[in-house]
């Protein structure tokens, strides 16, 4: 099990995903918005951020997936339920 731990270890490091991460600012309006825009300024502002960690959060697990698909791709069946049980 350690074996395989680490060949995922190695796979996750030199793995790329096709998500690039979600930039934090990039929902940053003009200053010279109107009054009745400053409401809508900061609703989206707060649902960016949390937009951004959900993408983001996304890419870890399709990282995690990917490598895990690598090093568990070419192991026979019984050698996958061994780790599976373990």
């Amino acid at each position: 099990m350690k074996e395989i731990l680490n060949q995922y270890v190695d796979v996750r490091e030199n793995t790329q995903t096709a998500i690039a991460i979600a930039p934090y600012s990039w929902s940053k309006l003009d200053s010279n918005l109107s009054f009745e825009f400053a409401a809508y300024s900061q609703f989206l502002m707060e649902h960016a951020l949390e937009l951004a960690n959900i993408i983001n959060e996304l890419r870890q697990h399709l990282l995690a997936l990917t490598s895990w698909q690598v090093v568990l791709g070419n192991q026979d069946d019984d050698k996958k339920k061994t780790f599976h049980d373990q």
